[in-house]
Parts: C-alpha cells; sequence; structure tokens
C-alpha cells in the first residue's frame, strides 16, 4: 500500500503487540446450527457471534453441524431454477465452518457484505496488516477482483424499504462506501484453494469496524459466462498490528532537521528513492532543505511514504514599538487568505487585526504553505518619569519653576492655559502640564505646590498590641513630606526585630511571628524631606505593654 500521509510524530509508550482484533474470526462461535437458506440480517445475527449484516443481503453461514444441503460443509449446491443444480465443493481454511457472499448485481455494484466491531479501537498512526481469505463457489457465474475489506469508525448500515434489483442501492448500503484495503492480483478465479487477500492500513485512530464484500465499481475487472451470480467463501479475518513509522516533523522551515524512526520486526529501510535506491537503515537523522517524499521499504518492497514539505518564510507582522496610551492599533496580518492566526488561544477572523495598546499577547499561525509565526509582544507606551515628586514647596522663596525633564512638541499649562516649556509660580496650587510628543500621543503631569512643606515626624513612646484588639495595636510613625522612609526597632540585646522603608509599614510588637515581651525597646528613624537640604534622622525608646 502506497499512502502519501503526513505522519506527526506522537509522544506515546507504543504498547501494542501482534493481536487479532477480529472477534470470532473464522466463524466457529454460532448460536446454533444454520438451518435455513437465504437468511436475512434479524436471522444472521441470532445464530452466530460478533458478526452481522449492514443491508438487506442474504450471506449464509456454512457449517459442518447443519443437515441443511445448501449450507452444509464441504459439500453444498446452489440452485439455479427448479430443475437445475450445482455442487460445490470447499474444506473450512480453518475450524469447521465459513460464510458465504454473494454479488448478483455485477458491474458497479457491491455484493453482500458482513461486519464486526473490532475488540479494540484502531490507534492513530499504526499500520495494521488487514487479512482474510476467500475461495470461489464453483456454481460462480461470474469472476472478478472487488474482493476487499473497509475499516470505519462508525457503524455503515443501510436498511432502507426498497427490494428493486435496478436500483443502486439495492442489497448494499448507500452512499457508496469504498474499501481501503482490496485485492490486486487480478481476477480471482480459483476454486479449489484458498486465496489471501491482505493490504496494510494506516489508522486515522478510532476506526471500530470492518466490512467485508465484493465491492465492484467501474475499476473492477469482470469475467462473466453464464450467470449474473458470483459466489465466494470467506474465512480468517484478521486485522494485526504491524508496524510504525514516524517524522517528526511533516514541514521544514528554510534547512532543518528531520527525525525519523521506524518499530517494525521485519527488515526495512528509508530512501529518498521510490526504487530503493541509497537505503537508510535504522532511525535516520536527516537534514532537509527542500520538500522531500521519503518512501519506506519493509522486506525489499515499497509499502509506505513519508512527505516533508519545505514552507516559505512567512513575512514578519509589524508591530509598532511605541503607542499612544489608551488607544487602538491595526495589526496586518500576512498571507490571512491561507493561514490561520490564534490572538491569546482565540481564532482570529479578520484581518487587519485591531488591538489595544498597553496589553500582553500571543499570536501564533499555522499554514500548510508558510512556516508558523510564534511570539508574544506587548504594546507598549512611552515611559515617562519626573524623577522626583510632583509636590513642589514655596516655602520662604519668591516663587518656583515647574518643568518636566522631557523634550515635547507641544506645552499646555493650566488652570491658565500657558504655552510653554516650563511655568513659573508664586502661589500654592494644582497645576497641569498637558504635553504632545513627536508621535502626536498626549501626555498628562500632575504639580502639587505648596506655600509650606517643612517635614513633620510624630513617634509615640508606647504602645499595647493584643491588650485591647484595635486600639493601640500598632507602633505608628506619623510623617509628613518625608520621603525616603526609613524605621529600624531593636530590643535591649540590639538584635533589629524589625525595620520598614514604607509609611504604611508598622510594628505590630511581634518578631519571626512571634509575640515579643514586654519591655522597652529601640527606634531610629531616618528620612529626607520632599526639597533638597532637609533630612530627619531621629531615635529614642518604646514602652511595649502588655
Amino acid at each position: 500500500m502506497k499512502a502519501l500521509l503526513t505522519f506527526i510524530l506522537v509522544c506515546f509508550s507504543l504498547a501494542v503487540y501482534s493481536q487479532n482484533l477480529v472477534p470470532n474470526p473464522s466463524f466457529e462461535l454460532l448460536y446454533r446450527c444454520p438451518s435455513k437458506h437465504t437468511q436475512h440480517y434479524n436471522e444472521f445475527d441470532t445464530m452466530i457471534y460478533d458478526w452481522k449484516i449492514p443491508s438487506w443481503g442474504t450471506p449464509d453461514i456454512h457449517s459442518i453441524c447443519t443437515n441443511h444441503p445448501r449450507l452444509s460443509v464441504p459439500l453444498s449446491y446452489q440452485e439455479y431454477n427448479s430443475t437445475s443444480y450445482c455442487y460445490s465443493y470447499q474444506q473450512p481454511r480453518t475450524g469447521s465452518n465459513y460464510l458465504e457472499l454473494a454479488n448478483y448485481s455485477g458491474l458497479h455494484k457491491t455484493g453482500d457484505l458482513v461486519q464486526t466491531r473490532l475488540i479494540n479501537p484502531l490507534r492513530k498512526n499504526l499500520v495494521y496488516r488487514i487479512a482474510f481469505y476467500i475461495s470461489i463457489n464453483d456454481c460462480s457465474g461470474y469472476y472478478s477482483d472487488g474482493a476487499g475489506a473497509y475499516l470505519s469508525k462508525n457503524k455503515p448500515e443501510d436498511f432502507r424499504p426498497n427490494f428493486n434489483p435496478n436500483d443502486s442501492c439495492y442489497r448494499t448500503i448507500c452512499p457508496k462506501i469504498y474499501p481501503q484495503v482490496r485485492w490486486k492480483g487480478g481476477i480471482i478465479r480459483d476454486t479449489s484453494n484458498w486465496t489471501l487477500i491482505e493490504g496494510f492500513y494506516k489508522a486515522e485512530g478510532g476506526e471500530e469496524w470492518i466490512t467485508i464484500s465484493t465491492f465492484h465499481d467501474n475499476n473492477t475487472q469482470i469475467d462473466s459466462f453464464n450467470s449474473r451470480t458470483l459466489w465466494l467463501y470467506l474465512d480468517d479475518v484478521s486485522v494485526e498490528y504491524e508496524y510504525y513509522i514516524s517524522a517528526d516533523k511533516d514541514s521544514i522551515c528554510e534547512c532543518d532537521s528531520v527525525q525519523l524512526s521506524a518499530t517494525d520486526d521485519e527488515p526495512h529501510f528509508f530512501s529518498f528513492s521510490s526504487d530503493g535506491a541509497n537505503p537508510m537503515y535504522g532511525n535516520p537523522k536527516l537534514y532537509l532543505c527542500n520538500s522531500k517524499v521519503i518512501y519506506y521499504f519493509r522486506n525489499q518492497v515499497l509499502i509506505d511514504s513519508i512527505p516533508i514539505v519545505s514552507k516559505k518564510q512567512s513575512d514578519n507582522v509589524s508591530i509598532p514599538s511605541i503607542l499612544c496610551p489608551d488607544s487602538m492599533v491595526s495589526l496586518n496580518l500576512p498571507h490571512f487568505d491561507s493561514t490561520q492566526y490564534y490572538l491569546n488561544n482565540n481564532k482570529i477572523e479578520t484581518n487587519p487585526l485591531i488591538v489595544w495598546v498597553s496589553d500582553r499577547y500571543s499570536l501564533r499561525s499555522a499554514s500548510p504553505y508558510f512556516c508558523s509565526i510564534d511570539t508574544n509582544f506587548t504594546l507598549v507606551t512611552p515611559a515617562f518619569s519626573e524623577g522626583f515628586d510632583t509636590v513642589f514647596c514655596i516655602d520662604d522663596k519668591p516663587g518656583i519653576t515647574l518643568s518636566t525633564q522631557h523634550a515635547f512638541t507641544q506645552y499646555t499649562w493650566f488652570p491658565d492655559q500657558i504655552h510653554a516649556e516650563e511655568l513659573w509660580v508664586n502661589n500654592p496650587n494644582q497645576y497641569t502640564l498637558l504635553a504632545k510628543d513627536s508621535l502626536h500621543c498626549l501626555h498628562t503631569f500632575l504639580f502639587q505646590v505648596k506655600t509650606l512643606c517643612t517635614p513633620k515626624l510624630w513617634i509615640p513612646n508606647a504602645f499595647t498590641p493584643g491588650s485591647s484588639p484595635g486600639k493601640n495595636d500598632l507602633f505608628e510613625v506619623k510623617a509628613e513630606y518625608v520621603s525616603n522612609y526609613s524605621l529600624r526597632i531593636y530590643n535591649r540585646w540590639g538584635q533589629l526585630v524589625f525595620s520598614s522603608n514604607q509609611p504604611t509599614k508598622q510594628w505590630d510588637g511581634t518578631f519571626q511571628s512571634l509575640a515579643c515581651p514586654a519591655g522597652v525597646y529601640f527606634y531610629q528613624f531616618d528620612g529626607t524631606g520632599i526639597e533638597p537640604g532637609h533630612s530627619l534622622n531621629q531615635s529614642g525608646t518604646i514602652q511595649l505593654l502588655r
């Protein structure tokens, strides 16, 4: 079998072995001996384990246990009409039973069908050997090469109330099913021996049903001589795991490595040529720069192939590095008609892509023609930081100058709407600068101007953690117009039991989550004012009471 399919390496333990997945493969398990010729599906199901008829066809069970002359083994007969008979002789290939299928309609028609549910579903990408044996009934009116097997995930069946022999769906299944495994050796005329029908099938994954019949179509070879009926015997059906081949990737971008692997007990090799030239044994790792078809040979016979596609490098998605805050941006996605894009794992339906600025995104793509895109990006806005607090103090100065350390193309100061890079003020107030940059993005800066900004500090001399919940539980230091806040507390042995660089973080009287004993503790506070030249350094004792 030559199947040009895509192989993707599946990371799982290959815990399979050569087990026949077909239940009751040689039809030995019967509920009762067949006693009636021309058995419809509701009669057939009550006589044999596991096997079923999926249409209005009438396959027969031949067994040594029956007394019916048309179903006996090894000698049975066919009745052409009330006065014309034909005898057929065939021993079972194994066991005591076999089935008989008929094709009454000749060319373009599928004959009687039988099917069974496999013991386990087929596993994706594993290759299975599908096999069964047929022998032509001595009384057949014509011969063909149409015997085959169809594997499917769902059960095919068709019981439409139509018994017109001229109807294309007569005794078969519509819509028509096409076997994946079929006899390729020409017309079968052998009425004495059993002919092996076999083929290799790469599973899609989940196939549970096998259906066997004579599948006649426009390519079927027919040899007819005295009747429109073909009868054949069926025995020993098997579906067994055979081998597994894979490539760790089905496509490459520019030049890339491809790891091949095969799990096969039979002699095998890979080749770039369909005639097996320059064989590559084992599990070769290849370095490819162009599309290639890699052929797989088993026992010197070509039975499979792996196409490796060289994809074109996709154009990059142009992502601007600096954008205006709180805005939206349009991103053009290249080759959108042949590429599927996903943003944060959500499928993108339209192009261009509209996204908000100041957010993080994950963008990936998948295409049969172009290399994939897999990138994370953040649409950012310009970062403007004044580098100093926006609270300014006049104190005893005649006034101060407000400005920003960044260059803009346009400046507007509020509340007076003054257009200047700097603003001289001598009154306490809140001033706003609205500035526009070279990208025409607007930026806002706030300046709080006060009359007096002398640093102030309030430090208690005692607190009572745990004595009255919610009251005086924390050693709270209150500070105004102070930056670079630093508070450290020591026990009487000089061990640091608490430190904080944030005014909101206060001591609760514990050390390493354990309550400190009552007593005297020492503190050291250091800080600076919001304007240069002001500093605070204070130390003292605290009384911890319990």
